[in-house]
């Protein structure tokens, strides 16, 4: 398969399922057309090539490009861990506290509450905050910590 093929089947999938996470389009990749891709390929190819024909929200999440300008604003592409297991900025991940209670986390690039709701069950946390960067490279069995506070890492999507 061209990159041109895989990247006309990454549009495709961003406009079936939009708005949709780079994890997510991979694992449609590998499951429906068997192509080997990674998240972080996908990324690649999302906030390069296709960077003119997609747009991504505050969750991490591409849509196609439906602006009333000639292009979509251009993005620093985030850091990313190349580990497919290790959480990143486009997981939703499931921690437990210590006294028992689960809650999915998800990332957004707004430090306001206001603009990071709780969707579908997930509550939305700041990038840059003290427990994302506590998150973010670790897998699913490891504990972390931030200032005293403690959670257990139960999965990662």
């Amino acid at each position: 398969m061209t990159t041109k093929d895989c990247n006309n089947l990454i549009l495709d999938i961003v406009s079936q399922e939009q708005p949709v996470r780079a994890r997510y389009i991979a694992d449609i990749l590998k499951s429906k057309y068997k192509i080997d891709i990674s998240r972080t390929d996908v990324n690649s190819r999302l906030y390069g090539a296709l960077g003119r024909d997609v747009i991504r929200n505050e969750f991490f999440q591409w849509s196609i490009w439906k602006g009333e300008t000639s292009k979509p604003p251009r993005y620093v592409r985030p850091e990313e861990h190349d580990d497919q297991d290790a959480i990143n900025l486009d997981s939703t991940v499931k921690v437990r506290y210590p006294n028992g209670q689960e809650v999915l986390v998800g990332f957004s690039l707004y430090e306001s509450l206001r603009f990071a709701p709780q969707k579908n069950d997930i509550t939305y946390i700041y990038c840059k905050s003290p427990i994302a960067r506590a998150l973010l490279g670790k897998k699913a069995g490891l504990a972390g910590s931030v200032r005293g506070f403690s959670f257990q890492i139960l999965q990662v999507d």
